[in-house]
């Protein structure tokens, strides 16, 4: 029997045009993610680079989880014109991919990604802040067969194969408060 199953490999897609930050703006500052656990904090720092762009990082402000193993960086890539492209780490969320018994496929893996920087407002012509860094990406598309036993088999990756995805880094200090039931 052959089966086909979306998995979260990510490749960004065009975002459309925001105001770009200006020159001497800084994007460091930490940031809640929804790439692989809704709001994830990521630290981001942003980096002069004397005669070209500035570089901007971003790390799991403590270290993300992926089965046996755990990765730091998200990404760091350059920052042109307000936009953020290159690719990031991210690991598989599914037990059967990365299992030796199954499809075996490492459980981490890189994609490539571009965020756009939107801004909150304007103060006349000095941009107050950042409002949300924001992009899309395809899924990956996994097939693979199912065996009597239940084991998944003859699995292929096709990149960018899956549907439209939307991933964002907000600022932690928009962080809207958690509601909690009473007892």
């Amino acid at each position: 029997m052959r089966v086909r199953f979306s998995v979260l490999c990510m490749v960004i897609l065009a975002m459309p045009a925001f105001a770009a930050p200006p020159s001497g703006s800084d994007l460091s500052g930490t940031y809640l993610t929804s790439v692989q656990s809704p709001n994830e904090r990521v630290v981001v720092k942003q980096f002069k680079d004397i005669g070209g762009d500035p570089k901007v990082s971003a790390t799991y402000e403590s270290p993300h989880k992926c089965g046996d193993t755990t990765i730091t960086e998200l990404f760091d890539v350059p920052l042109k014109g307000g936009v953020l492209s290159g690719t990031m780490t991210l690991c598989s969320t599914l037990p059967k991919l990365v299992s030796k018994e199954d499809c075996s496929l490492p459980v981490t893996f890189k994609v490539e990604f571009k965020l756009t920087v939107q801004l909150k407002g304007k103060d006349g012509d000095r941009v107050s802040d950042v409002d949300t860094i924001s992009g899309q990406y395809l899924a990956d598309y996994v097939t693979y067969d199912k065996t009597k036993d239940g084991h998944w088999t003859n699995c292929k990756v096709r990149p960018g194969g899956g549907g439209e995805e939307s991933f964002y880094l907000i600022p932690a200090t928009q962080q809207k408060p958690t509601r909690h039931q009473k007892r």
